[in-house]
């Protein structure tokens, strides 16, 4: 009897579009939380739509410019993808 392969989940960052194993990745989402509420990014919820972003490009000084294209954002808005994104990244380390 053949010993199963286990297959490596392989997943793109958004920001260089290197692939990596999954587990790799930090899995994050644009949404709005309440309907009074401003939509921000946060840690993927388990429903809509995700994105991942490898380690090295979380701390990029550019990777809210990549962000804004990726969540359909003005560009206007790239100080608070920036914000949203750190404070997401916290909380997932905690």
């Amino acid at each position: 009897m053949k010993a199963k392969k286990k297959r490596i989940i392989v997943r793109m960052c958004v920001h260089c579009r290197v692939r990596f194993a999954q587990n790799e990745l930090y899995r994050l989402q644009y949404i709005q939380q309440s309907p009074i509420a401003q939509k921000k990014i946060m840690l993927y919820s388990g429903q809509g739509r995700s994105f991942y972003l490898c380690c090295e490009c979380v701390s990029h000084r550019k990777v809210a410019h990549s962000l804004c294209r990726v969540c359909k954002v003005d560009k206007k808005g790239k100080d608070d993808m920036d914000k949203n994104l750190k404070e997401a990244i916290c909380q997932q380390q905690k």
